[in-house]
């Protein structure tokens, strides 16, 4: 029984998050439509996990080229809670963190732009669930503010 244990902590002190960075963007660009990029990623473990991307990059649709990426996010964080997951599968994302944040919106003559928009089939995918506790989201500033709630 030691030796396993002992193995789990000497992984979990050496892991590098970073690793995993080509499995989140391939999974990010799929579900997105666009080109996703991460320069790191850190995770701190606990029952409320904390996941932070820096240097996170979202690019244009097709013809949007040469165009600035959509977004460009210095540091992005959010709190994910895993022991209500863990309970009863439930999502509950209670701070998302955005710092710095810059958006690059362009339209053009033909009516086409190049904000993402989530098709009908992607919506469908997507269960809306009953949401628990408070909503915070901050961008960019030490102040927390609570998120408007949708009737669920």
């Amino acid at each position: 029984m030691g030796l396993p244990l002992l193995a789990i902590v000497v992984l979990v002190l050496l892991f590098r998050w970073d690793w995993l960075i080509p499995i989140v963007e391939a999974q990010a660009t799929a579900r997105l439509g666009r080109p996703v990029t991460i320069e790191h990623l850190h995770v701190k473990l606990g029952k409320v996990t904390s996941i932070t991307a820096e240097g996170l990059r979202i690019g244009n649709p097709d013809g949007f080229e040469d165009a600035p990426p959509f977004a460009a996010i210095p540091r992005a964080s959010l709190d994910f809670d895993v022991a209500g997951w863990l309970r009863d599968r439930s999502v509950a994302i209670p701070v998302v963190t955005l710092d710095q944040p810059v958006f690059e919106v362009i339209g053009r003559a033909d009516g086409k732009d190049n904000t993402p928009s989530i098709s009908a089939a992607r919506a469908r995918r997507w269960p809306r669930r009953r949401r628990r506790g408070r909503r915070l989201a901050r961008c960019g500033s030490p102040v927390a503010r609570p998120m408007s709630r949708s009737p669920s």
